[in-house]
């Protein structure tokens, strides 16, 4: 499997904003868009790592600043969530594909930390029930 491409950033290096999000938002709103209950060709499959590991890639830049990603989470986490929760909800999700949804949610969470991302699955009220089944539980004071 191929490597994504490097980020090129033209912008002085010291790391002040987010500056690939409108390009992240872009892509997201292509991953977004997939239908998760659906049978990929093998084109599809492929185009949807790509995508996958391309989001991640501009993630990673992010690694040193976490905090710059803040700003744009609510148009991050909440539509990732929610596609989460409703590929778990609907029951025909395809395993190849839920796996790349939460594969980009761990991406989120690896990069921003836990509690950051935890805040805005807090505020699913309810909805986020289908993801907590499917983790096993560790102990009587599991969230879940």
């Amino acid at each position: 499997m191929s490597n994504p491409p490097p980020i090129e950033d033209d912008a002085d290096p010291t790391y002040s904003h987010f500056a690939h999000r409108a390009e992240f938002e872009a892509q997201l709103a292509r991953f977004l868009a997939i239908d998760v209950c659906g049978e990929p060709s093998a084109a599809d499959d492929d185009a949807e790592v790509r995508l996958v590991n391309s989001l991640g890639a501009i993630l990673d830049y992010y690694l040193p600043m976490p905090g710059l990603l803040d700003p744009a989470l609510d148009n991050i986490v909440p539509p990732l969530m929610g596609a989460l929760s409703s590929a778990l909800a609907s029951g025909t999700a395809n395993p190849a594909r839920l796996a790349r949804v939460g594969r980009l949610v761990n991406w989120v969470v690896k990069v921003r930390g836990w509690k950051a991302v935890g805040a805005y699955a807090a505020g699913l009220n309810g909805r986020a029930d289908p993801q907590c089944r499917t983790f096993p539980r560790r102990s009587r004071t599991s969230a879940c």
